[in-house]
C-alpha cells in the first residue's frame, strides 16, 4: 500500500484511541498503551486490511469486544 493509506490508518488509530480514552475516562496515554497492545490495533495499523476505512466508533467497539473476550463478528463491521 502507499504511504497515503498508511497515514490514513494512523489517523484512524488516533481517532479510535481518543474514543477509548473518552469511554473509559482515562488519560490519552493510558488509552494509547492499551489500544496499541490489542489485536484490533494490529489489524487497523496494517493498511492492507483496510480496517482504517471503517467508522472509528465501530473500531472502538471491536476493541471493547476484544477486551471483554467477546467474539468479533466480521459481518457486523464489514457489510
Amino acid at each position: 500500500m502507499s504511504e497515503k493509506f498508511d497515514l490514513m490508518a494512523r489517523f484512524t488509530a488516533n481517532a479510535v484511541t481518543e474514543i477509548i480514552a473518552h469511554r473509559y475516562a482515562m488519560p490519552l496515554n493510558k488509552a494509547i498503551s492499551l489500544f496499541s497492545k490489542s489485536r484490533v490495533f494490529e489489524l487497523l495499523i496494517n493498511s492492507k486490511t483496510e480496517l482504517w476505512i471503517d467508522n472509528p466508533s465501530d473500531i472502538a467497539d471491536m476493541f471493547d469486544m476484544e477486551t471483554n473476550g467477546d467474539p468479533i463478528d466480521p459481518a457486523y463491521y464489514f457489510k
